[in-house]
């Protein structure tokens, strides 16, 4: 996968992931084994980088990224499966 259009962090692109799954700061640091305030301090990064005012917006943001990223590659795949068939 290419880089992030938001040069997110490894631990900043699990955190936003893990966001779409569970929702809540407190949630995150428990499931992730960090305490709050470095969720909290990766959350304000988060939005800041993605230039979004809540944590909601930068997580939909991030699942179109996600998908779209989903749907490029399974275009590919699909590509490739032709290009062998016409073979």
């Amino acid at each position: 996968m290419s880089k992030n259009p938001w040069n997110l962090t490894d631990k900043e692109d699990l955190i936003v992931t893990v966001m779409l799954q569970v929702g809540r700061s407190k949630s995150i640091a428990r499931m992730l084994g960090m305490s709050a305030r470095t969720v909290e301090a990766h959350c304000h990064s988060i939005r800041k980088k993605m230039d979004v005012n809540s944590l909601i917006l930068a997580a939909l943001a991030w699942d179109r990224y996600l998908q779209k990223q989903f749907l490029e590659g399974y275009k590919e795949n699909t590509l490739l499966v032709h290009d062998k068939d016409m073979v």
